[in-house]
């Protein structure tokens, strides 16, 4: 019988799809399918029902279109850090799908957190949504993974992904784990399922004892190992689980999940947008509300909320008269974009993402009467520079929903400032005290789309969001107060990661131990370097020598390993050294500062290098009669020497060479 259902409680349904395929769904949407006692029950018992029954070949195991499963309660949790359980009775269920004779599939198209990765992980075949997030959060909590996941997670994921998921307990939307490479398909939520029905379909056509003998083939080895490794975790815990620390990390973010996530009807009311300020201030509520109604109910996705909401509380531009009064008139950003990543993952509840909004909103319309005595021109201006406010919660609203992506919200939120700030050039003759007040209020966007993933992730409620925007905005306030009338430019750098090579030094810490010991790198020419009758001549006046025997002399210069940077030797040949040990520094500097090179790919990083132009190579190679080859220009050209490494890490910034002489760069 097709779609008949074979068993259905409030939190997990088992039906038969079509003949020899089934699919257990956990619906406990309330929960986020939380990893209850009941679930788990529950989740057996489907399981069962499956593996005593010949005539099923296929199972999909999926949850509900906004959450796969977000993990244990935070019952367990404690009763795990008191020593009354242990972690490892939460893995005879989370393993299901792995002990399932027949194959399962995980069709993944809400987000899946903690256990409930771990969950999705034991199936044989995964299918990942674009809009979801996946996170293995255990390191967020204090105490290291359990449940098998720090062997499943790199053998599923691979190796570095994986530690990099269990180390840092962070969300990852599945667009990123589909641009990081992992071995699964990832499509748009609205097609995980109808993917993994497709799988179950080509699989079914297959005898299932050929099936059954297939896949216990693929999993001995598993079975085999998972007992050590879940050995191995349960002595991790007893020395990470029990700290006091753990205790309050469990409390704290749990807290933050108490507050419902489930959106309210909001009227959507379309109206013109007026030109007086306290008009324009409740569209902008209105338009915000919407879009936050459509991120909650998965409508929207997280990216296109944020460059939706950027469209609506950018900053508008008008002529010089009326710039001071809307200083304190813009909407802080930063708090808009946080809370929509609450808003998004379920740990801000819509309300209070509105009542966040609609204080910002008051603070705006606080302000209207240092509007009044403006022009009519000036009303035009700022008719034309209008913030498009009912597109930006149109945006949020598909984006709870998961209509649309987060990446597409992000991008549609940086068109709208992109736009926005193209207008800058018509506003003249500002004064000091207006760009240090726009510096004050300047859009913070990283905060936000941290804010905004936690949203969509589910670790978010909209409730907490909108806590979260009350309270940036009163900081905003308290730093409005203190604007001074003078512009301070901001020229602070950060230096993350550095790499260098000396004298008598390989790399900073050599160097930095001679400084402190004191120690002479200045020594007599190495053997095989240069040649002693060609160079030196006791006579200073000798034309093409050097009077001195000594100098400081950089070790190794000749070894330089070209099909790592994918360069042939061919061309390795013709280039100077400047361009070789740039090359090499450059990246071990990236890895000094911990970032794995792969991670900046098409991003927007620049280089910029003082360099000077060094013609003692390009003799040599004109001596050695060389100096026509094509490869020799790229190889001594000065330009040439940031623009490797920009090349060969795919970076989309600046690359910029200036030659500084004998000066450092």
């Amino acid at each position: 019988m097709i779609n008949s259902i074979i068993t259905d409680t409030e939190i997990v349904k088992l039906v038969e799809l079509e003949k020899g395929i089934v699919q257990i769904v956990m619906q406990d949407e309330e929960n986020h399918n939380v990893l209850s006692e009941k679930l788990m029950t529950e989740l057996f018992r489907c399981f069962q029902i499956v593996s005593n029954n010949s005539t099923y070949k296929v199972v999909i195991l999926t949850g509900t279109n906004r959450y796969f499963s977000t993990g244990g309660t935070r019952e367990q949790l404690m009763s795990i850090f008191r020593g009354e359980v242990e972690c490892s009775d939460a893995f005879e269920i989370l393993s299901l799908p792995l002990k399932c004779p027949i194959p399962v599939i995980a069709a993944m198209e809400g987000h899946a957190l903690g256990g409930g990765l771990a969950l999705g992980l034991y199936a044989d075949f995964l299918v990942l949504s674009r809009e979801s997030f996946y996170a293995s959060n255990f390191m967020k909590y204090g105490f290291t993974p359990g449940v098998g996941v720090t062997y499943m997670l790199p053998k599923k994921l691979g190796e570095e992904l994986g530690q990099e998921m269990t180390f840092t307990a962070r969300s990852y939307s599945g667009q990123e784990l589909a641009d990081r490479g992992i071995p699964f398909p990832v499509m748009p939520r609205n097609e995980v399922l109808n993917y993994a029905k497709k799988i179950a379909s080509e699989l079914v056509e297959k005898p299932r004892l050929s099936l059954v003998i297939l896949k216990e083939n693929y999993i001995s080895e598993l079975k085999e190992k998972l007992p050590f490794v879940v050995k191995k975790e349960l002595k991790m815990h007893q020395i990470t689980f029990h700290q006091p620390e753990v205790e309050n990390r469990i409390k704290i973010n749990y807290d933050r999940l108490k507050l419902s996530s489930t959106p309210h009807n909001v009227t959507e009311i379309s109206r013109e947008i007026e030109t007086d300020f306290a008009s324009q201030g409740e569209t902008i509520q209105h338009q915000q509300e919407i879009l936050l109604n459509k991120l909650q109910s998965g409508e929207v996705s997280l990216k296109n909320a944020k460059e939706l909401f950027r469209g609506i509380i950018g900053e508008e531009k008008a002529p010089k008269n009326i710039i001071d009064s809307r200083k304190t008139n813009r909407i802080n950003t930063e708090n808009t974009e946080d809370i929509l990543s609450l808003l998004s993952s379920g740990e801000m509840s819509l309300n209070n993402a509105k009542n966040i909004f609609r204080a910002e909103i008051a603070e705006l319309k606080s302000e209207k009467d240092r509007v009044l005595s403006t022009s009519k021109d000036i009303t035009n201006s700022r008719q034309t520079n209008r913030i498009n406010t009912e597109k930006s919660e149109d945006v949020l609203s598909l984006l709870s929903s998961g209509e649309m992506s987060l990446d597409n919200a992000k991008n549609i939120f940086r068109a709208e400032i992109a736009e926005l700030k193209s207008k800058k050039d018509r506003v003249l003759s500002t004064s000091n005290d207006i760009t240090k007040t726009r510096k004050t209020n300047r859009i913070n966007t990283e905060k936000s789309e941290d804010v905004l993933s936690l949203l969509s992730s589910g670790e978010m409620s909209l409730d907490n969001a909108k806590n979260i925007f009350r309270s940036e905005i009163a900081e905003l306030k308290s730093k409005k107060d203190r604007v001074l009338s003078t512009s301070i430019d901001n020229t602070d750098i950060a230096i993350v990661g550095m790499s260098c090579r000396y004298p008598g030094a390989r790399n900073w810490k050599e160097f930095w131990d001679n400084l402190k010991n004191g120690v002479d790198s200045v020594t007599e020419v190495p053997p095989g370097r240069w040649e002693e009758k060609n160079w030196y001549h006791s006579d200073p006046e000798h034309p093409g020598t050097s009077y001195s025997k000594c100098a400081g002399f950089l070790d190794e210069v000749e070894k330089f390993d070209p099909l790592f940077f994918q360069i042939s030797p061919d061309e390795a040949q013709f280039m100077e050294p400047q361009q070789r040990i740039f090359l090499e520094e450059a990246y071990h500097a990236i890895e000094d500062a911990g970032y794995a090179t792969d991670s900046l790919k098409g991003k927007q990083y620049g280089v910029f290098v003082g360099a000077s132009t060094n013609g003692d190579y390009s003799k040599l190679l004109s001596i050695s009669g060389l100096d026509t080859n094509r490869m020799a220009l790229t190889g001594n050209i000065l330009s040439v020497i940031p623009a490797r490494i920009s090349y060969l890490l795919d970076f989309r910034g600046p690359v910029v060479a200036i030659d500084t002489a004998c000066s450092s760069s």
